[in-house]
């Protein structure tokens, strides 16, 4: 695998392709760390990562300057924190999704073998019952997640006003 590293618009995209086709694939769920092609000295903007394999959740590695303000140092913990919360909560969900998910498929695949049908998958409208189910039972869940996830975004915005104020009247105002 090669590291693609792309700047635009102040942040630093990183993505990751197989160098070979041949290449061997993951063993297991975690994520495989490669060495980067940008030393973190030299970074100068928050970077994007892959895609989590389990939560699909691309994390962000935060830009840390030598002269950040308390206000900068605080914003930037919020936003960790946040994302970590989404990270973990995604993490568990999908987990416990593709457990589910693959127990409904192995239980239905029995009850056909059973009934003297002969397959190996399920249908789109037999996997529709799986998903709705699914939805229902977690749809308390999924509230809560949402309000969780509104207020917590809510709250990065009167910090991120204050910082970029700050920096607005420094730069205005320098001498």
């Amino acid at each position: 695998m090669i590291r693609i590293v792309r700047r635009a618009s102040g942040l630093t995209y990183c993505r990751y392709k197989h160098s070979k086709p041949e290449s061997k694939q993951l063993d297991d769920d975690t994520p495989k760390k490669i060495p980067c092609l940008v030393k973190e000295e030299d970074m100068e903007n928050d970077w994007i990562g892959p895609p989590d394999p389990v939560s699909n959740l691309r994390p962000v590695k935060f830009y840390v300057s030598k002269e950040d303000t308390r206000l900068e140092q605080s914003y930037r913990s919020q936003r960790q924190e946040t994302q970590d919360w989404n990270q973990e909560f995604w993490a568990e969900h999908n987990t416990k999704f593709y457990k589910m998910k693959e127990e409904f498929v192995k239980r239905r695949l029995e009850e056909k073998h059973q009934a003297g049908i002969d397959s190996e998958t399920l249908s789109a409208e037999e996997m529709s019952v799986f998903y709705r189910e699914f939805l229902d039972n977690n749809y308390n869940l999924h509230r809560t997640y949402n309000r969780e996830w509104y207020g917590k975004n809510f709250s990065l915005l009167w910090p991120a006003v204050k910082l970029n104020m700050n920096k607005w009247f420094a730069k205005r105002f320098k001498k």
